[in-house]
């Protein structure tokens, strides 16, 4: 039973995660960082849907999006297409290296005290809960074993789904100004977002 709940886990984080980077495509580095977490998710709930076959592009695709999904999302705004290839492109390159987990958790604290403190400044709760919900699911959920009952797995992918939801919510609402020439909330770093379509 369990590797099903962890298939409709990481297809509803697929599906928040993929949709979002639809709507935001025209901020290169917020599509890219949903990009590479949805096809991970993608890529998850095929593999726990019986294509065990797929479970190293999985693992490689999770590690991709781990390195570059929150560092992107705090450059979001400043970055180009180009610039966020060539971010996806190192993060694959670091993805097969021997590079120890410490540098990995060291870049994602960093990416989400960047996002919190944006998010602070922008009066965008929602996305202050959603990038803390990150470290919450990396660091005090993880993904074995059971917690209270429930597959720690499907518990990381529900917080992670959520966590995802609650900052595209950040990013893409109006600016609580109600200044409709800048949806960025007052110009703060990292929370520029041009209108979605």
């Amino acid at each position: 039973m369990g590797e099903w709940t962890h298939a409709a886990g990481d297809g509803l984080l697929a599906a928040v995660s993929l949709t979002l980077a639809w709507r935001m495509r025209r901020n290169a580095a917020a599509c890219g960082a949903w990009a590479g977490l949805g096809a991970a998710a993608a890529v998850g709930t095929l593999r726990y849907a019986g294509l065990e076959l797929l479970a190293p592009a999985h693992g490689f695709l999770s590690d991709v999006a781990g390195w570059a999904s929150l560092p992107l999302l705090a450059l979001q705004g400043r970055l180009r297409w180009g610039s966020v290839l060539a971010a996806l492109g190192a993060a694959a390159v670091l993805a097969v290296s021997p590079v120890p987990s410490l540098v990995q958790i060291s870049v994602g604290a960093l990416a989400v005290l960047a996002l919190v403190v944006a998010f602070a400044r922008a009066g965008r709760w929602m996305g202050v809960v959603g990038a803390l919900g990150f470290p919450v699911a990396a660091l005090a959920i993880g993904t074995r074993g059971e917690l209270a009952g429930f597959h720690r797995m499907d518990l990381y992918h529900l917080t992670l789904a959520v966590s995802v939801g609650l900052m595209g919510l950040a990013l893409t609402q109006a600016a609580p100004t109600g200044d409709a020439e800048t949806p960025s909330g007052a110009g703060a770093p990292g929370v520029d977002v041009p209108p979605t379509a």
